[in-house]
């Protein structure tokens, strides 16, 4: 959605489940701030990876802060490996000199809140989002790679892609939602990501009037089936692609 979009969405008053991507099979639960998490009663911890956090930094986040705490120890006691990720949510008004000022904040009262439970700071993480830039679909995406298998070993035939190709920057992107499954091992550069977010978008948009799915829709049996025939094709080549690149590597090895 565009950020002026987000206006006219509703508050949550009850608990969402959304599918991020076919492919990756995940879903996401979303859940309203004043529901009772804690409550012995709702029992939904089992089987999450990632529990993220929205904090908004332009107001209060103490108690936010306590209800975190309360959360993390009582995930932890049904998945001592579960992933936290800190969303520090509407840092578009705030300068950068304050923007890490919060941060240094909310770590240091977690991490002593924690400590004081005799807990560890393991697997957390803090991110800085906004609806005005591309933030949050790289915070989503660099949640997200932590629960994919084989993430590593994507990021190994990105680089051998980037490599062989001269590419600066590669991302694996899932179109539907613009969440990178993976990406060569270069830093993330949030310029270069935007710029291939905002060209699916435009892609997505052209192929709504000239996308293949149209032409095909106006192609008799004989032709679509000479359209399936390129495809299987070019999947062949990029598959034979794909292979010369590992053997030309195991020969330079």
């Amino acid at each position: 959605m565009q950020a002026t979009e987000t206006l006219f969405l509703e508050a949550t008053h009850r608990v969402k489940k959304v599918p991020v991507d076919p492919f990756m099979n995940l879903e996401v639960w979303e859940f309203p701030g004043q529901l009772d998490l804690c409550d012995p009663s709702f029992d939904m911890f089992h089987n999450i990876n990632s529990l993220i956090w929205v904090i908004d930094a332009q107001a209060e986040f103490r108690e936010s802060l306590r209800l975190l705490h309360d959360i993390i120890t009582l995930t932890r006691s049904h998945n001592p490996n579960v992933n936290v990720e800190v969303f520090i949510h509407k840092v578009d008004a705030i300068s950068l000199d304050y923007q890490h000022e919060i941060r240094g904040d909310i770590i240091q009262i977690i991490e002593s809140d924690l400590e004081d439970d005799g807990q560890n700071n393991d697997r957390i993480s803090y991110h800085f989002t906004s609806i005005y830039d591309h933030s949050i679909q790289e915070a989503l995406s660099n949640t997200i790679q932590k629960v994919i298998p084989h993430v590593a070993t994507l990021e190994r035939i990105i680089d051998l892609l980037c490599a062989s190709s001269k590419i600066h920057k590669a991302f694996l992107f899932a179109t539907s939602s613009k969440i990178f499954i993976a990406s060569d091992s270069s830093p993330v550069d949030l310029g270069a990501f935007g710029i291939c977010s905002d060209f699916i978008d435009f892609v997505g948009d052209i192929s709504d009037i000239y996308g293949y799915l149209t032409l095909v829709g106006m192609m008799n049996n004989d032709s679509l089936a000479s359209s399936k025939a390129k495809i299987d094709y070019n999947m062949e080549v990029f598959q034979h692609s794909i292979s010369k690149i590992y053997r030309d590597r195991n020969q330079r090895t």
